[in-house]
């Protein structure tokens, strides 16, 4: 009987020895599963950065040009029907586009018009008529495509 038994180990012992030396088709399958999944997660952190790096530039350049378009309702003298702002193309970083006239009310008067600028970025210049004629502010507003908005204020001083 201890014979018996004695065999059984050792067959027992040499089946799981021969299962120890190389991996199941399971093993090697559950690793190519975490090893996916793995490289899923890095591609979307990759991706997810990028996708926040776009978003800011787009900001910066709204902010560029709202403040560009400031600049130009406050360096402007003011006549009777307005401003017209002409924005070069470089502003609008694009050297091959052609400038975008803007209109501008003048002084006085309660508007907000939209225009549409390039590659779905618009401007909204607005204005709210007050009883103080000492000056008034214009607001200029640059939506990214992905709606960010960036918005300058331009004090005009009115004409004497």
């Amino acid at each position: 009987m201890g014979m018996l038994i004695d065999r059984i180990r050792n067959a027992w012992r040499a089946n799981n020895c021969e299962a120890e030396a190389g991996l199941t088709l399971i093993e090697v399958m559950a690793s190519v599963v975490m090893i996916a999944l793995a490289g899923t997660a890095a591609l979307l952190a990759v991706g997810g950065a990028q996708a926040g790096t776009l978003k800011m530039a787009q900001y910066d350049q709204a902010l560029g040009l709202a403040t560009t378009i400031a600049e130009e309702i406050k360096d402007r003298p003011q006549n009777i029907i307005g401003w017209v702002i002409e924005v070069p193309g470089d502003a609008l970083g694009n050297e091959a586009q052609s400038s975008i006239i803007l209109i501008v009310p003048p002084p006085g008067i309660t508007f907000s018009w939209t225009y549409p600028l390039y590659n779905g970025f618009q401007c909204t210049i607005s204005s709210n008529a007050t009883s103080n004629s000492a000056n008034v502010d214009y607001k200029v507003q640059v939506q990214t495509p992905q709606g960010l908005t960036a918005t300058v204020t331009a004090p005009v001083l009115p004409s004497s």
